[in-house]
This record gives structure tokens, sequence and C-alpha cells, in this order.
């Protein structure tokens, strides 16, 4: 009898935390490709803020290249961005995502925001941005991009 109750509490518990599950999953359907890549680029601008090189990293293809620099100069500039300044701040508007299968395009504005030391007035640089994705791997990857307006580097 004692065996049987336990089997009836586990199997409740089982169906509690299924249904829990399907609500929520119904509750939160999957982000579309366009909304992945808008995500990729807030998840860009959080790691900046958070001064992570490396999170900004995370998001970029082997192969990733901006103006004339390839991945390797990024990681190189980002580390010393992020060593030096006391804060980062990115924002964009104006974001459209074309979806074309397993590749998109980013394009919209920025504005760059430094600060070197705490005290500093910060230094406000904005512009035009485009950025080229690719899935890999179920994962959206930039892997090239470009700017045209006002740039620290």
């Amino acid at each position: 009898m004692k065996i049987l109750k336990s089997i009836m509490v586990l199997i409740g518990i089982v169906l509690i935390c299924g249904g829990g599950l399907m609500a929520w999953r119904n509750a939160h359907p999957a982000l579309t490709d366009a909304e992945q890549v808008q995500a990729n680029l807030t998840a860009i601008s959080q790691a900046a803020a958070r001064h992570s090189s490396q999170g900004i990293l995370n998001y970029l293809a082997d192969g990733f290249s901006w103006n004339d620099h390839n991945r390797h100069d990024v990681a190189s500039m980002l580390s010393g961005a992020m060593f030096e300044l006391n804060e980062v701040r990115i924002d964009t508007s104006d974001v459209s995502v074309q979806v074309q299968g397993s590749t998109a395009i980013s394009i919209g504005n920025y504005t760059l925001t430094v600060q070197q030391r705490q005290n500093d007035t910060p230094t406000i640089y904005s512009g035009k941005f485009r950025v080229e994705w690719e899935k890999q791997k179920g994962q959206w990857l930039a892997t090239k991009a470009s700017s045209e307006g006002q740039s620290p580097i």
C-alpha cells in the first residue's frame, strides 16, 4: 500500500511538472530567426556594458571581419578597450533584420558611449551599422560588420 501511494505521488509530480512545462512553452514560443539576431545584438551590447570582450566574441564567427579588421584584430582591440574604459554602453535604434535562409543582415543606427575614468565626461560616438549573420550549428553568428560614422577606433 505504501509503495502504491509513493507511485501515485510520483506520477502526480510528473504530471504537474509536465503540465507546467507545456504551459510555459505555450506562453513562451521559440524566437523567430529575426528575433534571435536582434537578441544577439542586445547580448553584445550587454556584454560590452559588463566589460566582457569574450561575451562579445561569443557572437562572432571564426572568419568575422569588421571594416578592415579580422576577428583577431577585433579581439585585441576589445580586450584593450575593456581594460582601459570605465564605462562602455552601446545603444542601437531603427534596427531592421532581413533573414534569407541561413543568412541574415541587420542594419540600424548605433550610439556608443565611453568614459575613460569615473569622473571624466563621457564621449559619445554615433553612426550606422550593418552586420551580416550566418546560422552555424543552430546559433546566429556575425560574419561581417561595417560601420559608418564616429568611432573611437
